[in-house]
């Protein structure tokens, strides 16, 4: 019989030579059981590759056998985020609760919005923040009211807040909360003041103090998308 010239020289070589084919195959992601064939003539092993949408091993041009790159998809964690804020003064009436209107807005997402409210795009959990300056003056107190659902404050109010006033300094409202909304939820805030007339809020101080109002979903941690490569 014809020596092969990539024979083993003795059984001992031959079971090591096996070994190295298994574990490089597993190293393939390939299980070494009921897939594998042993030609004991040839000392060659055969795997069987499935065809099947999904699978992840294939025939490489070299005849050998890989496994396919695969990604492992993510949700969208594509931030929803919106923000208006104020360009200039609104006058306020005293004692009058006063829909808050908002030059400008900046946003990321799809979101439905106009100059006094915005509409919630999709259920969760959102972050909600105002920042609302009043100008100065000593008398009465100021306040702003988060609105869920509703154009009447006694009863649609889901966040609120007061300060103290002073005459040296512009007065700052400041509100920061958390809250569980649906699809189509509208949102608007409020603003009152009881300084015995009308009075200014929501004016640019000192060239970027201003009013500003900020809805944040707060998504889960986010993975990055994962890439196995299996070519090398």
């Amino acid at each position: 019989m014809p020596v092969r010239v990539n024979d083993p020289k003795s059984l001992e070589d031959w079971v090591v030579n096996t070994e190295n084919r298994l574990r490089k195959l597993e190293a393939r992601r390939l299980d070494a059981a009921d897939g594998l064939t042993k030609d004991e003539a040839t000392k060659q092993i055969g795997v069987k590759v499935s065809e099947d949408a999904g699978n992840a091993a294939k025939i490489g041009e070299d005849g050998g056998v890989y496994a396919e790159n695969t990604t492992q998809s993510i949700a969208d964690h594509t931030p929803l985020y919106m923000q208006k804020f104020t360009t200039g003064a609104q006058s306020i009436n005293n004692t009058t609760d006063t829909l808050l209107s908002w030059a400008g807005t900046d946003a990321s997402g799809t979101w439905t919005s106009d100059t006094t409210s915005i509409t919630i795009p999709a259920d969760g959990h959102y972050h909600v923040s105002v920042t609302y300056p009043w100008a100065n003056n000593a008398t009465g107190i100021r306040a702003i009211h988060v609105l869920l659902n509703s154009t009447t404050v006694t009863t649609g109010s889901i966040f609120a807040g007061t300060i103290p006033v002073e005459s040296n300094n512009e007065s700052l409202c400041l509100i920061s909360d958390y809250r569980n909304f649906v699809t189509g939820d509208v949102l608007r805030v409020y603003g009152f003041q009881s300084s015995g007339a009308a009075l200014n809020g929501g004016t640019p101080y000192f060239g970027d103090v201003r009013g500003r109002w900020a809805v944040v979903k707060v998504h889960d941690a986010e993975n990055p998308t994962l890439v196995t490569d299996t070519t090398t």
